[in-house]
């Protein structure tokens, strides 16, 4: 069955941000980067040259990065107040899967953590791309279910 297979396109992506707006900011982000779940590895080596065990470890997050087109009359009048929360305010980013009719799907996974990092659009004369802006969320090592 279709349903049960999944494109990278069938997320909504949102974010917000503690100070920034109430509730969510507006739109849905385009991109979703990061946010693996990593362990340090501990092991220990008993005596009787017994074989070695694993005792696990404490776990991190990656950083993670969404990014979405910048629209004037949109992001341009949030980007002071973005700016301004760089390493002061928690971000929570929620990833929701979406099915074929674009209905939220299943759960969703939620990260929280510090807004780390904002980048506007980067001019270059030469270039026609896509302006892009783009922000850096530095979570916790607990991913909630939503």
């Amino acid at each position: 069955m279709a349903q049960d297979r999944l494109r990278n396109d069938r997320f909504l992506c949102t974010v917000s941000v503690d100070g920034v707006g109430a509730g969510p900011l507006p739109g849905p982000f385009d991109r979703f980067a990061g946010g693996d779940t990593n362990a340090s590895e501990t092991k220990y080596s008993p005596g009787g040259m017994g074989a070695e065990v694993s005792l696990g470890g404490s776990t991190s997050v990656a950083n993670i990065t969404v990014g979405r087109n910048f629209v004037l009359g949109r992001d341009d009048s949030l980007m002071a107040g973005l700016r301004s929360a760089c390493g002061r305010r928690q971000a929570t980013v929620t990833l929701q899967p979406l099915d074929l009719d674009k209905n939220p799907f299943g759960t969703a996974e939620v990260f929280t953590g510090i807004l780390q990092r904002v980048q506007g659009p980067q001019h270059d004369s030469t270039n026609q791309d896509a302006a892009m802006m783009e922000l850096e969320i530095n979570p916790g090592s607990l991913v909630a279910s939503a």
